[in-house]
């Protein structure tokens, strides 16, 4: 639910939820689970690459794709890049050139990572990586149709994809799921430093478990505002604090936070009833939650 009615009296913590759905976040992106259609590609392998598609079939093995010229700002973990490197085991790196897999995603020792599905998977015996940018809008789409390693040449075919926009936005999405044999050792998105990281099986659980499902990755600096205004009823002397810091008052007052944040409102004792409301963005007038 987007909004919750509330009154509390007296000695109160409260946490507020700024927008619907639940995120989380390691201080650079944002996670959110979103509602979104699969994006696909013509997965099918091109006699002659080109920026627009390219593909690759193997096990084990690295495409270098450059991004075309409307990604010239695209940037991961706040740093600009013009390649990316796609291996058959569901990861796109930026400085590794080699497949690897089953890494831990806070400390991969291979450089920033995207990994829809950190696992030893295969397009040897069925399907491929495809990569083709896409316009209106602008994305380019990396698809893996591919089988575990465990199960090559049994016909257990898995799709998903990563969604590339030139803000630096990712999206990922979740076809289907045959796996006889899966792992997930960590997928999710990482700076390689041991503190900036954002694992999905953290958060929402094995990724063989999410079929038609889609989560995105959005910078925090992209996030749109929304403003929490609280309104007193009552007397008393008290304070009402936000954590994250914003709210400190004992009047009517109104602070901004990160689209999806979760603000948690302490009330010293002394006040009879606090109402906290959330504003849309700019001039719009209080709603109640």
């Amino acid at each position: 639910m987007k909004y919750t009615s509330l009154a509390c009296a007296a000695l109160m913590l409260l946490s507020v939820p700024i927008a619907s759905p639940a995120t989380t976040t390691d201080g650079i992106y944002q996670l959110s689970e979103v509602t979104s259609s699969w994006d696909g590609t013509d997965a099918v392998f091109p006699a002659t690459p080109t920026v627009d598609y390219d593909a690759l079939l193997g096990d084990d093995a690295v495409l270098t794709y450059t991004l075309p010229a409307s990604f010239s700002g695209f940037t991961f973990y706040r740093q600009p890049y013009t390649q990316i490197n796609v291996d058959t085991n569901g990861s796109i790196w930026f400085s590794n050139t080699a497949s690897t897999y089953a890494f831990s995603l806070g400390i991969t020792a291979k450089g920033p990572v995207i990994s829809p599905w950190n696992n030893d998977l295969s397009t040897y015996s069925y399907g491929g990586v495809f990569i083709q940018h896409k316009t209106n809008p602008e994305r380019v789409v990396v698809e893996w149709q591919t089988e575990t390693w465990s199960d090559e040449g049994g016909f257990l075919p898995n799709s998903f994809e990563a969604v590339l926009f030139p803000d630096g936005t990712i999206r990922f999405d979740y076809q289907t799921f045959s796996a006889a044999n899966a792992a997930d050792f960590g997928s999710g998105i990482s700076q390689d430093d041991g503190s900036h990281y954002l694992s999905l099986i953290s958060n929402y659980g094995n990724i063989q478990t999410l079929a038609g499902r889609s989560f995105r990755f959005i910078d925090l600096s992209l996030v749109q505002n929304r403003t929490l205004s609280l309104l007193f009823n009552g007397t008393g002397s008290g304070t009402v604090i936000s954590d994250p810091t914003g709210i400190a008052c004992n009047t009517n007052c109104s602070a901004s936070f990160p689209e999806g944040s979760i603000v948690t409102l302490r009330q010293t004792p002394h006040y009879s009833i606090l109402t906290a409301g959330v504003t849309e963005p700019a001039t719009a007038p209080a709603i109640a939650i």
